[in-house]
């Protein structure tokens, strides 16, 4: 199995009231939460899976460990725009050393978003979150996002003049 998908629990119970007619022929279900992590680097991993870009959101409100949050938009905005970040590099000390902390494997970079969209550090009533999947190695970062999840965040949290300046680093000049 290379990738692990969920389902809502109506999907589910509608897949099961199928089981005895087996009148569904199912090539795909779900959002990707997790892939069988097949770099070459993912011996010196914790887990044999990392998490998908695409199903990041369902996963964030249960995860405690190996996620860490930008301090501001500044920061997290460095992230997008930076495919492969040396952990000395990283602008903001405290997110530096959290970083630094993790074992080699897939985290995750989350800033929470207040309904209005403007990043904040606080604990609003029900922030928005979002976030983008990085590994860390032993001396750098780089994101795990597709090209086609980055495109859809630097449309979100980049002004056009960032986007230009950074769309030949990710393989987006058709995307300015």
């Amino acid at each position: 199995m290379n990738k692990l998908f969920f389902i809502s629990e109506e999907v589910s119970n509608f897949l099961y009231a199928d089981a005895s007619s087996k009148n569904l022929t199912i090539i795909n279900m779900g959002v990707a939460l997790f892939h069988r992590n097949t770099s070459k680097f993912s011996s010196n991993t914790e887990c044999i899976f990392r998490i998908s870009q695409d199903g990041l959101l369902n996963l964030i409100p249960y995860m405690t460990k190996r996620i860490v949050y930008a301090p501001n938009l500044e920061v997290f905005k460095y992230f997008l725009m930076n495919k492969n970040i040396e952990v000395v590099d990283i602008p903001e000390a405290g997110l530096k050393q959290e970083i630094d902390n993790f074992s080699t494997g897939c985290f995750i970079l989350a800033i929470k978003l207040p309904k209005g969209g403007k990043a904040t550090s606080e604990d609003s009533e029900e922030p928005l979150v979002e976030g983008i999947v990085m590994h860390k190695f032993v001396k750098a970062v780089n994101m795990m996002v597709s090209r086609e999840n980055v495109s859809g965040l630097h449309l979100r949290y980049l002004s056009k003049e960032e986007r230009e300046g950074v769309a030949k680093l990710f393989d987006l000049e058709n995307n300015k």
